[in-house]
């Protein structure tokens, strides 16, 4: 072994509680992303060894603050890679041809298209009614504003929020339309 992997193995030993209290801080996050603990200290003796081979004793700041610094970084890193909310509308979008469970229709066939026919236009506004029940305020404002055909940056400016609030309110508009279909 070189000198260096042997100076890594040593601080490992050292900075192994440090190292654990690190990853705890972050384990309820990264299991729901289905990262367990090993991953997330792999990705702390990976931080570690960045502060190792970094580290100028010139800087105010000791080795050991240095070094929680570099593996809490690495750590919120490689979650941040790991998430795929940033995707959520594309991963958990519903297409209107899939088939709904063991059934044999799909939301296509049941979310109301523009139509001239007077029976359309009233099961559309008893089902826009029936969604507009389940909402809350917020919820139904991004609605409101999505069926006028406004985009979700166009709602996030109207709303004064981040665009990400508006397509997390409109996943969970989808998700409670689709539980009442």
């Amino acid at each position: 072994m070189s000198e260096s992997e042997d100076r890594l193995i040593s601080l490992i030993k050292e900075y192994e509680v440090v190292i654990k209290s690190i990853v705890k801080k972050y384990i309820n996050y990264a299991s729901t992303l289905g990262i367990d603990s090993n991953d997330l200290e792999q990705e702390a003796i990976i931080g570690l060894n960045k502060a190792m081979h970094s580290y100028k004793e010139e800087e105010s700041a000791s080795f050991k603050t240095y070094a929680r610094l570099l593996i809490d970084r690495q750590i919120k890193d490689f979650l941040k890679i790991n998430d795929k909310s940033g995707n959520i509308m594309l991963n958990e979008a519903v297409s209107l041809d899939e088939d709904m469970a063991d059934d044999d229709f799909s939301l296509y066939d049941v979310v109301p298209a523009k139509s001239y026919l007077p029976l359309d236009d009233v099961l559309a506004s008893e089902l826009d009614s029936e969604i507009k029940k389940t909402l809350t305020d917020n919820e139904l404002k991004v609605y409101e504003l999505k069926k006028e055909g406004k985009s979700n940056q166009t709602i996030a400016k109207i709303l004064n929020v981040n665009a990400k609030v508006v397509e997390n309110t409109l996943q969970r508009i989808k998700s409670k339309v689709k539980k009442m279909i």
